[in-house]
């Protein structure tokens, strides 16, 4: 197999593995936990994602400046070879990133951990819950390190590596995960799948990329360079859009625990879940192309650079379709399959499940839309992202005051009646400005 499709044959295989395990694993919730302790399972999970605060974008912009230096170099035995002077910058942006993810770790996880804290001290359940905590919280630290290294080796266009061993982490957690749950260890298999499956992500892309890495460290000692100065500028930029994103996309699960207690934050967590990771898969045809963007744009390639984008495109959207088909089947049919009926009682309403469904398609589309004109390092989403952010924290807080948790999510879907149109104005405004730019 040629090694520019493996990236499609890893990402394909990651796809069929979370079809097959996400149902697996909710369904062995809706059995092996009670309604309560499914709550928390969701909650620790929305809670570690104030994660997305530490990094504010910083990986997407390790992938984008790392794409952009890779092209100089090429790659002999697994070591990248090209100039001093390309060495030292590149081995200086490593450092830059490696002191950046330090500083970001030791001021927001102790914030992260103490959130945590106040949910189970608030719940009167610090003796049942908080062991569980402390080991998925320190599972989430590892697997935050490891995308961060990850981001800057899939800057040297490694994806089908990163595929693959995302992979095997899966593989990992989800054993894991299923042999703790048919022990009824409760909370311990997701805290003890997450950590275990974290500390093989890390170690993994630590190992086969040592040599590499070592080099870069050992270059960045003979030179100085701004690295500093260059992030800064596109920093404050998607630090606004992607925290206004986390807003958006994160705070539903641990906001509906607080107005509505475990069980429903267990729905809406679980809900979230299977929508997500519809996303997600649907989504690999453009995460896979990331780094490729980047490389194109540095090239000055634009023609290829279209042709690749809007047919990826194509698949993330039909892909998407296809599976928003294939689950609501799933509620035809569940009246003639017990096991099936039970699960989905687990689940959100029909209603709010289809308000989710199609504010994440269109979410999918801006996704797509933000992450081509990144490539040309710039961030023009900002104010209309903390607008969005704005306007659905004001809807989400009204309903949780005043109203049944059906309605949470019509701040989400409405908002894309004027956001759609604004992100595809902002897309296609930028693309032309930065292409002409660079011609």
């Amino acid at each position: 197999m040629k090694i520019i499709h493996l990236d499609i044959f890893y990402s394909f295989v990651n796809l069929f593995f979370r079809l097959v395990t996400g149902p697996l694993t909710m369904l062995l919730i809706s059995i092996y936990l009670n309604p309560e302790e499914q709550g928390y399972w969701y909650l620790f999970g929305g809670i570690t994602a104030f994660s997305v605060l530490a990094d504010l974008g910083f990986t997407n912009i390790i992938l984008q400046f790392s794409a952009h230096e890779y092209v100089k170099f090429r790659e002999i035995n697994n070591i990248i070879e090209g100039s001093e002077s390309d060495l030292i910058t590149y081995g200086l942006l490593l450092k830059f990133v490696i002191n950046w993810t330090l500083r970001a770790l030791i001021f927001l996880y102790p914030l992260i951990f103490l959130v945590g804290v106040y949910y189970l001290h608030r719940d009167d359940k610090v003796l049942e819950y908080i062991i569980p905590w402390i080991i998925y919280s320190l599972g989430t630290v590892l697997a935050f390190i490891a995308n961060v290294f990850i981001s800057f080796i899939e800057g040297m266009n490694k994806i089908s590596f990163v595929q693959k061993q995302r992979l095997i982490s899966s593989i990992i957690s989800l054993v894991l995960t299923v042999l703790l749950l048919l022990l009824n260890q409760t909370l311990y298999a997701l805290a003890i799948g997450m950590i275990i499956s974290s500390c093989y992500l890390l170690l993994i892309i630590l190992y086969k990329n040592y040599k590499t890495l070592i080099k870069l460290i050992a270059f960045s000692k003979g030179g100085v360079y701004d690295w500093y100065g260059a992030f800064i500028p596109l920093f404050r930029r998607y630090a606004i859009s992607f925290a206004s994103g986390f807003f958006i996309l994160q705070m539903f699960i641990p906001l509906s625990h607080f107005y509505y207690g475990s069980i429903i934050a267990g729905k809406i967590g679980i809900t979230l879940a299977l929508i997500n990771s519809i996303f997600q898969i649907s989504n690999i045809w453009i995460y896979t192309i990331n780094p490729k963007i980047n490389s194109l744009i540095a090239k000055r390639r634009f023609i290829k650079l279209d042709e690749l984008f809007d047919k990826r495109m194509v698949y993330a959207i039909l892909s998407y379709l296809i599976l928003f088909v294939v689950f609501l089947s799933f509620f035809r049919i569940k009246s003639d399959v017990l096991m099936l009926s039970n699960l989905l009682k687990r689940f959100l309403d029909l209603q709010s499940i289809i308000f989710l469904f199609l504010a994440y398609f269109f979410q999918l589309l801006v996704n797509s839309w933000a992450t081509y004109i990144r490539g040309f390092k710039i961030e023009p989403f900002v104010l209309p992202s903390f607008i969005l952010s704005l306007y659905i924290i004001s809807i989400f807080l009204f309903v949780g005051n005043y109203f049944d948790y059906k309605y949470l999510f019509i701040g989400f879907l409405s908002s894309y009646l004027w956001w759609l149109p604004v992100a595809r104005y902002i897309f296609l405004k930028h693309k032309k400005i930065e292409q002409s730019r660079f011609i």
